[in-house]
Parts: structure tokens; sequence; C-alpha cells
């Protein structure tokens, strides 16, 4: 088995949970906006902060 074929199993695995899938075009909007504020690196942690949500 090559790594690919296993990370795709591995993937397949865990679901997204829905909440953090609604969030997704949140994350955009803030992850654009940052972007065009010269930002070039964020962890989930500090964009979950910025944007007042739950970190996934």
């Amino acid at each position: 088995m090559n790594e690919n074929t296993s990370t795709s199993k591995a993937m397949r695995l865990h679901r997204i949970p829905d909440e953090t899938i609604r969030r997704l075009p949140t994350y955009l909007q803030g992850l654009l906006l940052l972007s065009r504020q010269g930002h070039t690196r964020i962890n989930s942690r500090q964009l979950a902060e910025r944007l007042r949500v739950n970190p996934p």
C-alpha cells in the first residue's frame, strides 16, 4: 500500500462536523480580509478568536 492510499483511507474515517462546514464561508471571508491587510500566517485558534467563533 502506498502512502497516498493510506492517507486517503485515513481521511475517510474522520467526519468533519456540520458546524465546521457551516463556518467555512466565515473562515474564507476572514482569511481574505487578513490577507488584504498583509497577514501571511494565522493559526486556527487565532482565526477563531478574530472571527469570534469556537475553534475547530
